[in-house]
């Protein structure tokens, strides 16, 4: 645990419970889902669960304040960082998230419910999760269902091939054949190039559309039908993870991949 002087946002710490700060650290430290522990001089004690809380703010405050937040993270036993130069990162449930610096304090950031996290870069974070809908679902269906899950849900895009192959990884079982998929974003623009646009607003480039990933050909198997768009696939014993489809292909695909930018 990580002691600091500071306040935990948007949080009455009257409502917690009273206890010495001794106890309000170690029963955060020894409770598998504690994140962070909160207490005041007046021995009130709030503690944050991993499993519920979707995003934390600490702030730094004076000694004289007598606010303190207590941050439950990996520290190497080797090293010795001083506090400008502390990374922290939180390991629970198999995930790993990283607290992020800000000008006065730290931002604690999750992703909802059993969705997965996925950091792109220093300002880019998206939170993914698969849905299997039905066989014969149309892209603009599962464009729907991802969107009203509500506001900035998306059908996503992929931006890597850890991204695809972790979609595959949970959809193989659960599909009969080979080249059957789950719909992503992703267009042919224009059509007679090798060019994908996305609609989903936090997807950009996607190092996923390599060759070694990816099996765009353009076509279907009789060189008749476009194919512009895409899915996240099982593709015979191939490593690669994504087929380019037609866009009004319909037989092959069964569910949706949806995301929503986290940071």
């Amino acid at each position: 645990m990580m002691l600091v002087f500071g306040k935990v946002e948007n949080v009455d710490l009257t409502d917690g419970t009273v206890k010495s700060e001794k106890n309000c650290i170690d029963e955060c430290f020894n409770e598998t889902n504690c994140v962070v522990a909160y207490m005041n001089l007046d021995g009130n004690c709030l503690s944050f669960n991993y499993n519920y809380d979707k995003k934390l703010t600490v702030t730094e405050t004076t000694r004289s304040e007598g606010l303190k937040v207590a941050i439950k993270t990996i520290f190497s036993l080797t090293e010795c960082p001083s506090y400008d130069q502390l990374e922290m990162s939180v390991s629970e449930n198999e995930e790993s998230i990283s607290w992020r610096r800000t000008s006065n304090g730290w931002t604690f950031m999750r992703c909802i419910d059993d969705w997965t996290m996925f950091t792109r870069s220093d300002t880019s974070v998206v939170c993914m999760q698969t849905f299997s809908i039905s066989k014969g679902v149309t892209r603009n269906e599962s464009i729907q269902f991802c969107e009203e899950m509500g506001i900035g849900f998306k059908l996503t895009g992929v931006a890597s091939a850890d991204e695809t192959q972790w979609i595959v990884g949970r959809i193989k079982t659960l599909v009969d054949e080979d080249w059957q998929g789950y719909w992503i974003d992703g267009e042919r623009i224009p059509v007679d190039g090798n060019n994908f646009e996305w609609t989903d607003g936090y997807t950009t480039v996607s190092s996923a559309l390599s060759s070694s990933n990816a099996a765009l050909s353009g076509w279907d198997y009789y060189g008749k039908i476009r194919e512009n768009c895409l899915s996240a696939a099982r593709i015979d014993e191939s490593s690669q993870t994504i087929n380019d489809v037609s866009c009004d292909d319909a037989e092959n695909q069964f569910g949706a991949v949806c995301g929503y930018q986290l940071i």
